[in-house]
């Protein structure tokens, strides 16, 4: 491998390394939101965002976890809500301009890269209510307790890097709203299944 091509390969988080074959599929899927007339061409919009389904590391077809997104208001994160990582997409020209992932946060590149973009840069955002995306349980943040303890304290560490203050009581905030969307998402989509 050539120079250049070795420091591109080592700048991608391992994280979405291991979810090559599911970018492949978010692509697809983007193409056929897009070709269905869901997803359109906003020139007020640089990020748009969604809905994700988590579902079984074995049966695609049995729901784990449901991520019902919402739209981004200013000072939210630090407030334990983000985006799902997955339905983040960005128009391609703010790359080069604010940065890719920051690969010395390791398994929280993500969460510090949608910070970026969204809080200290203020991109124009767009929630799409649809689920966007199925994900396969068990990654790397949240398949168990050392990943959810590091991945909190690097994200700690990603507010600290753009000098947004964030409470000492962030970690189990985040824990708690996220633990009571898991519980109100799957009760409204049992109600919706019946």
């Amino acid at each position: 491998m050539t120079r250049i091509r070795t420091l591109i390969v080592d700048s991608i988080p391992a994280s979405i390394k291991r979810a090559i074959g599911a970018g492949i599929g978010i692509y697809i899927a983007f193409i056929g939101l897009k070709n269905a007339g869901i997803i359109v061409e906003s020139s007020a919009t640089f990020v748009t965002i969604g809905d994700l389904l988590y579902v079984s590391r074995t049966d695609l077809n049995k729901i784990v976890r449901i991520w019902k997104g919402s739209p981004y208001e200013k000072g939210c994160f630090s407030k334990g809500w983000h985006p799902a990582h997955p339905t983040f997409y960005v128009r391609k020209e703010h790359f080069g301009r604010l940065g890719g992932y920051d690969t010395s946060l390791d398994i929280s590149a993500d969460f510090e890269f949608m910070l970026r973009y969204l809080e200290v840069h203020q991109l124009r955002s767009a929630y799409l209510p649809y689920f966007m995306v199925k994900m396969r349980t068990g990654g790397v943040s949240n398949g168990s307790v050392k990943g959810i303890l590091t991945g909190n304290q690097n994200i700690v560490k990603a507010f600290r890097k753009h000098g947004i203050p964030v409470s000492r009581f962030y970690m189990p905030i985040r824990i708690t709203r996220k633990a009571c969307d898991v519980i109100v998402s799957k009760i409204k989509w049992l109600r919706q299944k019946k």
